[in-house]
This record gives structure tokens, sequence and C-alpha cells, in this order.
């Protein structure tokens, strides 16, 4: 008999160990994250430092008038929604790697939406092709 509750006990003490280390790992302990798996569980902190740095540059081109107030509302909304789809994506402790990509994706096109607002493309006559399309209609 007392045998038999010193195994149980050992097997409680082994599940205890045992099961939070494969939980650590992800997909039922098989590792094989790699280095990505440190950033799936820290949320893609890259990410979160590109959203801000848009945020902030979209509130200085605001306040220098280099764009309008709907401009930066729009552009503001289209930062925010990448960051609601980030943490929708880190809701199960995780962010897999098609995730991933999408939402790099995202922030790479909506910085060159920020930086069109910023620099509009310039419609100006300086090269000799555009000059001369506009002068053969």
């Amino acid at each position: 008999m007392k045998s038999m509750i010193t195994k149980i006990l050992l097997g409680v003490a082994m599940t205890a160990i045992v099961v939070p280390a494969m939980a650590r790992e992800g997909r039922g302990g098989h590792g094989g994250g790699g280095q990505n798996q440190g950033q799936r569980k820290r949320g893609m902190p890259g990410a979160e430092k590109r959203i801000e740095r848009q945020k902030a540059h979209i509130q200085r081109a605001l306040d220098k008038g280099k764009i309008t107030q709907e401009q930066a509302v729009t552009l503001q909304g289209k930062v925010d929604a990448i960051q609601a789809k980030k943490d929708a994506a880190m809701a199960d402790g995780k962010i897999t790697k098609e995730e991933r990509t999408e939402i790099k994706g995202d922030l790479n096109s909506s910085k060159q939406d920020i930086r069109n607002a910023v620099k509009p493309v310039d419609d100006s006559p300086s090269s000799s092709s555009s000059s001369s399309s506009e002068s053969n209609p």
C-alpha cells in the first residue's frame, strides 16, 4: 500500500513538472519553434514598436500641417485596425507564421500610405517622360 501511494505521489509530482513545460513549448510539447518561438510568446514586439512609430509619424505630420485632420483620422484608423488584428491574433497566446506575415504586410502597407499622404507623388513636369506624355493627349 505504501508503495502504491508513493507511485501515485511521484506521478502527480511529475505531471506538475511536465505539463507546464509542455504548455510553455506550445503545440503539445513538440517545441520546434526555434527563435520565432520567443517572438510568439512576447506578441511581436517589433510590430508593437512599428505601430507606435507610425502613430507618432501621423501625429508629427498633422502637427506640422503636412496632412489634414481627415487624413490623420483615416491613417490612424488603419494603424488601429492593425493593432486590433495583432491583439486578436495574440488572444490564444501565440501568433502563427501566417498571422505574423499578414500583420507585417499590413504594417508595410500602412507605412506606404503614411508616406504617400505626407509626401504626395509629385505630378510636376520635371522629367522629360512626364512632360512629353502630358503634352501629347
